[in-house]
Order: structure tokens, then C-alpha cells, then sequence
């Protein structure tokens, strides 16, 4: 009798303690869940902002009216370095790692890696160009970078 009442009371015991494993690990998980969720939201603020200040748009303008058919040059321009460095304290402020400044047409007209200028649209980026394109404002999930390092990185 005594080995019956052991065994019952050992499955009780293990399945409250499972219980309460699960239910502090579904809390742990909801918790995070939700600090994850509030972190993008407030990232997509600071790069709706960043994208809405005003000192950006004459820079903006001036490398939309810049012909862009030819191929892109060895170094950037003028208003691609005035953009970077409109854009760095910022994006340095927030851990950002880079940017595309990209036409309706899908064509990248300045970017942090100077190799993607001039590139039309790439595979690559197509799910979030075509969503920024309609005006949204959000955070791309990393994906694996298309531009060609060197062995210096």
C-alpha cells in the first residue's frame, strides 16, 4: 500500500512542478514577445523620423536629379557624403547598419556601400522595396548582405 501511495503522490508532485515550469516559461516567453514587440515599434519611429527630418530633402532632391544612368562613380559624390553624413549620428544613435535611397523604379540612387549606386532592383531586397515603396515605414529583418568584401572587411 505505502509503494502505491508514493508512486500517486511522485506523479503529483512531478506534474505541479511541471505545471509551474510551464507556466513560468509561457510568462518568461510573453514577456519577451512583447519587449521584442515594443523594441521594432519604437525603431520604426526613430527611422520614420530619421527618414522625415527635415534638413534631408534638399540632399534627397539634389541626388534624384542627379543622372543616374551612367555608371555609378569609383567614389561617391558630394551628396552621397553630405547624405551619410546627414544620416550617421543618427543611425550610429541607433545601432542602424546601413541605408538605400532607392527610385520608384527600384534603381538605388546612394547607399551606405557605395558598390549598390546605380544598381537596379535586387532580389534580395524586393520584399521590403516593395512595402517602403507604398510609403510604409518599418524595419527589415537582417538578411545576408549582397555587397562583396575584401579580405580587409
Amino acid at each position: 500500500m505505502l509503494p502505491t501511495i508514493g508512486y500517486f503522490m511522485g506523479n503529483a508532485v512531478e506534474s505541479t512542478i511541471k505545471g509551474n515550469v510551464s507556466s513560468g516559461m509561457q510568462t518568461l516567453v510573453d514577456l519577451e514577445a512583447e519587449m521584442l514587440t515594443k523594441w521594432f515599434s519604437v525603431q520604426e519611429s526613430a527611422a520614420e523620423a530619421l527618414a522625415n527630418d527635415a534638413t534631408l530633402p534638399r540632399t534627397v532632391y539634389q541626388l534624384f536629379q542627379t543622372d543616374q544612368s551612367a555608371s555609378p562613380p569609383a567614389s561617391p559624390g558630394d551628396s552621397h557624403k553630405e547624405l551619410a553624413a546627414e544620416l550617421g549620428p543618427a543611425m550610429s544613435a541607433h545601432d542602424f547598419d546601413s541605408y538605400l535611397l532607392i527610385d520608384k523604379s527600384k534603381r538605388i540612387v546612394s547607399a551606405t556601400h557605395a558598390a549598390l549606386v546605380g544598381e537596379p532592383g535586387i532580389l534580395e531586397y524586393e520584399p521590403f522595396i516593395d512595402r517602403a515603396l507604398t510609403g510604409e515605414a518599418f524595419l527589415s529583418p537582417p538578411f545576408p548582405s549582397v555587397v562583396m568584401m575584401d579580405a580587409d572587411g
